[in-house]
């Protein structure tokens, strides 16, 4: 059985970590997270309200991974453009991570984060260069094979931050990719068919 443990990170989207049978922990930009209280109380007025906002402590996968030989299965980051520093922080534990899905936002990133596009697309090509990520998959079923290929992509991304977003999966095991390439278009034409 494989837990998944997820909140929200300081860009909104929530990011999860999952490895084998255990908790690992999460990707965030901050130590505490405020989410909606269960709690319901009635308002004034008759109609039912959230009574207000419970703290809950986070931890950043760096820490848990810090000094562990722990690998990780997968990662997906959702922060709604916020990926860029999220991604940042997985440098000094990037080398543990074997799959990375990036819901990427790039016209949110300037707009809402102050990071350049080249300077996102700098750290996404460094996946592929530097960190030992053999291929990306986009959503629309492109496969990038390498660092200039991912710059052109990211700088010839839609400039709309909603409308322009992909996820981009990042993965050691390049022929597991080109493997699931194939089937992943198969199911989209699918679906599109019905």
């Amino acid at each position: 059985r494989q837990q998944m443990y997820e909140t929200k990170a300081a860009g909104g989207g929530a990011t999860s970590a999952a490895a084998g049978d255990q908790l690992v922990g999460v990707a965030s930009l901050r130590s505490t997270t405020m989410l909606p209280s269960p709690s319901i109380s009635r308002s004034k007025g008759g109609g039912r309200r959230d009574a207000g906002m419970t703290t809950v402590a986070t931890v950043s996968i760096e820490e848990v991974l810090r000094g562990s030989s722990a690998r990780v299965r997968l990662v997906k980051i959702d922060t709604e453009g916020a990926e860029v520093n999220v991604l940042r922080s997985l440098l000094p534990v990037l080398g543990q991570l074997e799959n990375l899905v990036v819901e990427t936002s790039v016209g949110w990133w300037l707009r809402r984060y102050n990071v350049s596009r080249h300077e996102g697309a700098e750290l996404y090509a460094s996946l592929l260069e530097q960190h030992g990520f053999a291929l990306a998959r986009v959503s629309t079923g492109k496969l990038i094979e390498g660092g200039a290929q991912m710059r052109a992509y990211i700088h010839a991304f839609p400039s709309d931050g909603y409308w322009g977003q992909v996820d981009m999966w990042f993965a050691r095991d390049g022929a597991l990719l080109r493997r699931a390439n194939p089937l992943m278009r198969a199911r989209k034409s699918f679906f599109n068919f019905l």
